[in-house]
C-alpha cells in the first residue's frame, strides 16, 4: 500500500444517496480514502443528469452518473470526461432494475408474457434514459411496434399512485420501489431486466477532465480505496461476511434507512476488478443515435481510461 498524500487531499464526489454508490460510502466509513491521504467530500445531487455539467468544469472530481443521453451529448460537444470504473451492472440475479406488471393484470391473465404488452400503458420513467432504452427494446423483443403500446413517463415517484389508480399498466422501476410495490399489493415483479438482456452497464465511475491531467495520482489511490470497498460490498451481499455492519454504514448515507430492506431487495452488481462492459455502452449510444438522442456519436474508446483501474488492481490484487 503506498504511503499516504501529505498534506492530504481532497476529492469531491457527486453522489446520489443510492446503494450505486455503496464503493465510496463503504470506503469513507471504513478509512480506506483517508489512510491514503484522500478526504472524500460527498456532495449530493438528486439525479445524474445535474452531475453532468459540474464534473465537466471539474467543480467535482469524480461522479457515479447512469449513461442516460446527456453523458454522450456532453463527450459531442468536446467535455473531456473518462470513464474509468465500473458504478454498478446489471448481471444474472443482480438486477435491481424489474419491470413491474399491475397486480390485477397478473392475477386476472391479462398479462402473461411479452405480446401481452400490445395496448398497455407502460412508463419508461425518462425520456433519453437508460430505462427508456430498456423499455423500447423489450417492446421490440415483444415483436412489437412502439405504437402498440401507450408510452406515459411517468417519473419513478409517482408510478406506485399511478398503479394504484390503475393510470398506468407496467413501468420499469428500480430497488426498493420495485420492492415496496410488492409488498403493498400495486404489482408483480415480471423480470428483471438481466432475464430479458443479461449483463449490461448501469452507472460509470467519472473522473474530471482536472483528476485526469493534474491529479492523476490521486486518482490512482482512490481507485484503491474503491476496490478495497467494492470487495467489502460484495463479500456482505454475497457471501454473508460482516453483512450487518456493511448495511449499517449504507443506512447512513442512502436513502434506505431501514436495515431490514437490504435483505429484501435486489441489489446492485459491481465487478470485484472495477470492469467496465464498453459493448454495452457502446449499443447504448448507439441506440441514441438511432432514436435521435444524440446527434453527434463519438468513439467511445477515447474516453475509457483504465489505467486507474490498472494502478489500484497492481496494489489489492486481481479477482
Amino acid at each position: 500500500m503506498p504511503a499516504p498524500l501529505t498534506p492530504s487531499q481532497t476529492v469531491k464526489y457527486a453522489a446520489s444517496q443510492s446503494v450505486s454508490s455503496s464503493g465510496i460510502f463503504i470506503g469513507v466509513d471504513k478509512g480506506y480514502y483517508k489512510e491514503l491521504g484522500i478526504d472524500v467530500e460527498i456532495v449530493p445531487f438528486s439525479s445524474a443528469a445535474e452531475m453532468i455539467q459540474p464534473i465537466a468544469a471539474s467543480q467535482v472530481d469524480v461522479a457515479n452518473a447512469d449513461t442516460g443521453a446527456g453523458i454522450f451529448n456532453a463527450l459531442g460537444r468536446g467535455l473531456p470526461l473518462r470513464f474509468v470504473a465500473d458504478g454498478n451492472h446489471t448481471e444474472p440475479g443482480h438486477s435491481s432494475l424489474g419491470w413491474m406488471i399491475r397486480k390485477d393484470l397478473i392475477d386476472s391473465g391479462a398479462f402473461r408474457d411479452l405480446p401481452d404488452f400490445r395496448g398497455k400503458r407502460i412508463s419508461p420513467i425518462a425520456k433519453g434514459s437508460l430505462v427508456d432504452s430498456l423499455a423500447f427494446r423489450t417492446i421490440q423483443k415483444a415483436g412489437l411496434q412502439p405504437t402498440d403500446v401507450e408510452f406515459e413517463y411517468v417519473t419513478f415517484a409517482d408510478v406506485l399512485p399511478a398503479f394504484s389508480n390503475k393510470a398506468l399498466d407496467a413501468a420499469i422501476l428500480t430497488e426498493p420501489l420495485v420492492t415496496t410495490s410488492v409488498e403493498q399489493g400495486l404489482a408483480v415483479r415480471w423480470k428483471g431486466m438481466d432475464d430479458l438482456f443479461g449483463s449490461f452497464q448501469s452507472t460509470l465511475i467519472i473522473y474530471s477532465p482536472t483528476m485526469t491531467t493534474q491529479r492523476q495520482e490521486i486518482g490512482k489511490r482512490f481507485m484503491i480505496g474503491y476496490l478495497r470497498a467494492l470487495r467489502d460490498y460484495q463479500a456482505a451481499f454475497n457471501e454473508g461476511k460482516d453483512l450487518d455492519s456493511i448495511i449499517e454504514i449504507l443506512t447512513k448515507y442512502t436513502n434506505i434507512k431501514d436495515p431490514a430492506v437490504y435483505r429484501k431487495i435486489v441489489v446492485p452488481a459491481f465487478s470485484p476488478n472495477g470492469e467496465m462492459n464498453v459493448q454495452s455502452i457502446k449499443d447504448l449510444q448507439q441506440w441514441y443515435v438511432d432514436n435521435g438522442f444524440v446527434q453527434t456519436p463519438v468513439q467511445l474508446d477515447e474516453f475509457f481510461d483504465t489505467s486507474y483501474l490498472d494502478y489500484g488492481l497492481s496494489v489489492v490484487g486481481r479477482r
